[in-house]
């Protein structure tokens, strides 16, 4: 049987066992909230570090926006001054840093570069998609005019097939270095496509075939087959295509 000296003593290396535990959760407590305040933003910069390497596979002059940047430089020498600073505070406080100005420092300084760079690097981002679209760009009531056309169904086909890639692409900056060269390659083969187009048809001819390409059985009424449109259909072979039939009739 233990002595009543002992028993205290007992006691008292519990209750010592229990403050001990209570500071340690203390510490952890502290060092994850200085955790959490830095990791946030830091992820961020780690997302838009990784947007920045696929906007290096961009034509140099959009690259040049982001490197030449004296607001980017200027902050990111801030950050790194702030996150210096931090970093010697806690090499004599550790947790204890979380109640100085440092730790406050460091996460407004992360937070602003981010935001620097962040709105850099989307500004790059749609300077580039506007120049490359522009390129591309037909007119919907144009695009809409050579899917009636004779030998132009599948260009006009082709041009949105490319056309919907490109748009899905195009929605944010993508996070594989292969989607810019899917990219170019679809701007590539829309150009082609468009070249392809006929811009210059006469409006009594396409006026023909948008009847035509309305009309559930293929057939347009005789009073839209002006000398025009018969004079087009010779020109580009198509006029064998074509017979009359009396309405009410049956071919």
């Amino acid at each position: 049987m233990s002595t009543l000296k002992e028993q205290l003593q007992s006691v008292k290396n519990e209750l010592e066992l229990g403050k001990q535990a209570e500071n340690s959760r203390h510490i952890i407590e502290e060092c994850e909230v200085i955790y959490e305040r830095l990791v946030r933003p830091h992820d961020k910069l780690r997302r838009l570090i990784a947007e920045f390497k696929i906007l290096q596979l961009l034509p140099d002059e959009h690259v040049q926006m982001l490197t030449s940047s004296e607001d980017i430089t200027n902050q990111s020498a801030k950050c790194i001054h702030s996150i210096e600073s931090f970093k010697a505070l806690w090499e004599t406080k550790r947790y204890q840093a979380r109640s100085h100005d440092e730790l406050a420092n460091a996460e407004a300084s992360l937070e602003t570069l981010v935001e620097t760079f962040g709105q850099a690097v989307r500004e790059c981002w749609k300077l580039w998609v506007e120049q490359i679209t522009s390129r591309v760009a037909v007119e919907n009531i144009k695009l809409e005019s050579q899917k009636s056309l004779p030998g132009l169904e599948t260009v006009y086909r082709s041009y949105l097939e490319s056309q919907n890639q490109l748009n899905g692409l195009i929605k944010r900056i993508p996070s594989e270095p292969t989607a810019i060269d899917t990219i170019n390659s679809l701007c590539e083969r829309m150009v082609e496509l468009k070249s392809e187009m006929q811009w210059d048809v006469d409006p009594e001819v396409a006026a023909f075939f948008n009847r035509l390409d309305r009309d559930p059985q293929a057939k347009v009424p005789l009073s839209l087959l002006s000398a025009k449109v018969m004079a087009w259909l010779e020109e580009h072979g198509y006029l064998d295509q074509f017979v009359i039939q009396r309405r009410g009739t049956r071919h």
